[in-house]
């Protein structure tokens, strides 16, 4: 006979399980009104969703299954229900494994078993979360296309504000491909720089940058995790020894082809940047020097304005030891 204590406990868990399911019902609702949902939230979510179902499932396997194979067994042998079996050990721990459970639960005859019960009752639960979820795997966009789509209605917004500013935009980009190609040449030879510490250290992680401690503050623990990181992330691991790294001519290709993207983007965000502090559309420009030296730029406005700013790229470095260039611009008297 249960204790009142073991009473109440259990109808709490039950209260808890009800308002939890409910509230996963109300995220995924939210994000099927909103019609799309990120890579990372829709991961986040489904892991929520799968822990919850996990749980469920292991009350029920404790209940119904744990100790009872013999049992089981038997019934199958008298039945004839091979598929019982599927019920058995195929107690969903996921979203995707209750979509299954539709199918397992009609193909076995034991309808009336105290197993098929229960896991009818737990389909029926949990099975309307499961489709929903399905749905909205449908409807999930990554990061990469968000950004795309937060450019296009910006670059929109910047056209109706600006009017046509390719006269400017070309004067603006006439350094970037050197650019490019100076970041592509950078970033190989901050590779090769980084192969000779390792070199140095012979190629041992542990040794060149050693893992960080909780005994150390936080901004040191980070930036210790962060530059171990970013060696391992250059380097391929030896078999059975992964703490001892090796250079990797495909990994200092993609380091230098995401160095001249990076190259491109700042850059790029720099002319946006330039054209917004101008404030107006323009009907001539003129450029001298470059803007990692010293650029000049000379524009006159539609309403006849003159405009000089001056702009000289500055070479910064993150707590995480990561270079990033800046193009600070003032406007001159």
């Amino acid at each position: 006979m249960k204790s009142f204590n073991q009473f109440l406990y259990e109808e709490l868990q039950v209260t808890l399980n009800e308002n939890e399911l409910r509230s996963l019902h109300n995220d995924v609702d939210r994000h099927i009104k909103n019609g799309e949902i990120v890579k990372p939230e829709y991961e986040r979510l489904k892991n929520n969703i799968d822990r919850h179902i996990r749980n469920a499932g292991e009350e029920l396997a404790k209940a119904h299954t744990h100790g009872r194979g013999q049992e089981h067994e038997a019934h199958v042998a008298r039945s004839g229900d091979e598929h019982f079996h599927d019920l058995v050990y195929g107690i969903p721990s996921s979203s995707n494994e209750v979509l299954q459970l539709k199918n397992k639960l009609a193909k076995s005859t034991s309808k009336d078993h105290p197993l098929h019960k229960a896991l009818t009752a737990f389909h029926k639960e949990h099975g309307p979360l499961a489709e929903k979820m399905k749905h909205l795997k449908t409807l999930v966009k990554t990061t990469t296309q968000k950004r795309q789509e937060k450019k296009e209605v910006e670059a929109k917004s910047f056209k109706k504000e600006f009017g046509d500013t390719s006269h400017l935009h070309k004067v603006l980009t006439q350094h970037i491909d050197e650019y490019k190609h100076r970041a592509h040449k950078m970033a190989g030879q901050q590779y090769d720089q980084h192969m000779k510490e390792l070199e140095k250290h012979g190629w041992d992680l542990d040794k060149a940058a050693p893992k960080p401690h909780t005994g150390m503050g936080h901004v040191a623990y980070r930036t210790a995790m962060s530059i171990r990181h970013h060696l391992q992330g250059l380097t391929v691991g030896s078999e059975g020894k992964d703490h001892i790294r090796r250079p990797s001519k495909e990994i200092r290709a993609e380091h230098q082809a995401k160095a001249k993207q990076a190259a491109h983007d700042s850059y790029m965000a720099w002319v946006h940047k330039l054209t917004k502090k101008i404030g107006k559309p323009t009907k001539h420009a003129e450029m001298t020097g470059d803007p990692w030296t010293g650029s000049h730029l000379h524009v006159k406005t539609h309403d006849g304005e003159d405009q000089h700013w001056h702009t000289k790229m500055i070479l910064n470095q993150s707590k995480y030891q990561r270079l990033f260039n800046q193009f600070p611009t003032r406007r001159k008297k």
